[in-house]
């Protein structure tokens, strides 16, 4: 009879054992499909280090990725402007409103920045637009420079 609880306490160690090591991977991959309003908040600030270093690297293309399909024209036209007339130095998010739902948030970035040739660094700010789509995560709506 001992032997028989002990197998049983044995067992149920070892299951839930297991079924924590199993139910650990998909509640963090239910979070990161951004199912609820904290789960797509707790995803942007990776996305927007993501894009913003591409734009530090001068990468247009892989910045280009985090752009909304509508919006990749008019991206890619300040992209293009940019490239050859400033490098960026440093940026910083100063503060991220998302709206009620989740599914949408206004971003401002402070960058460092100089134009070419002058190297004097300036500063500029930036609101960026996100849109969360459950296909597509986090990406981004607009961008408007303030010189």
């Amino acid at each position: 009879m001992k032997n028989r609880v002990k197998g049983c306490l044995f067992a149920i160690v070892v299951l839930f054992v297991c079924g924590c090591g199993l139910i650990a991977p998909v509640a963090e991959s239910v979070q990161s499909v951004g199912i609820t309003a904290g789960d797509r908040q707790a995803l942007l600030p990776n996305e927007l280090t993501k894009f913003n270093t591409a734009l530090f690297w001068g990468r247009a293309p892989d910045a280009l990725a985090y752009v909304l399909p509508e919006s990749r024209e008019s991206v890619q036209a300040q992209l293009r402007k940019g490239r050859d007339q400033e490098r960026l130095v440093e940026s910083k998010v100063d503060n991220i409103d998302y709206s009620e739902d989740g599914y949408d948030a206004t971003v401002e970035v402070t960058f460092k920045y100089f134009k070419v040739p002058f190297y004097i660094v300036t500063e500029r700010h930036e609101v960026q637009k996100w849109r969360f789509t459950i296909r597509n995560g986090w990406k981004l709506l607009s961008r408007e420079i303030q010189t």
